[in-house]
């Protein structure tokens, strides 16, 4: 379903150590303007809907869609997506992982 935002900081500080600059975006982050001194390596995201249809119902709960978080990446300069937290009602993300891709090709579900 997803990595719970401390487990996704503790890891990205190890990575960070190794020298790979890591993004992570959380729910609401669609009004986010990222901001960073280069690309990053990893971009982690969350994306609780693959189907773009359901972008009332991700505004509401104050989620994103695949596609949103595909185009962050794109924004971010980031070298790989990984979305994370799916719905329980997506019953296979892979299903979707087209509407991440057509924006942002190097994405992965996670």
């Amino acid at each position: 379903m997803g990595l719970n935002t401390t487990v996704l900081r503790a890891l990205a500080a190890r990575w960070q150590e190794r020298g790979l600059r890591i993004l992570a975006g959380e729910p609401m982050s669609r009004h986010t303007t990222l901001r960073i001194g280069g690309p990053a390596d990893l971009f982690v995201c969350e994306g609780i809907y693959g189907d773009d249809a359901k972008k009332d119902k991700a505004v509401g709960y104050k989620h994103m869609l695949f596609s949103e978080a595909a185009r962050m990446a794109s924004q971010a300069q980031a070298k790989q997506l990984w979305l994370t937290h799916y719905s329980p009602s997506m019953s296979d993300p892979h299903e979707f992982l087209s509407n991440a891709t057509r924006y942002y090709p190097n994405t992965v579900l996670g």
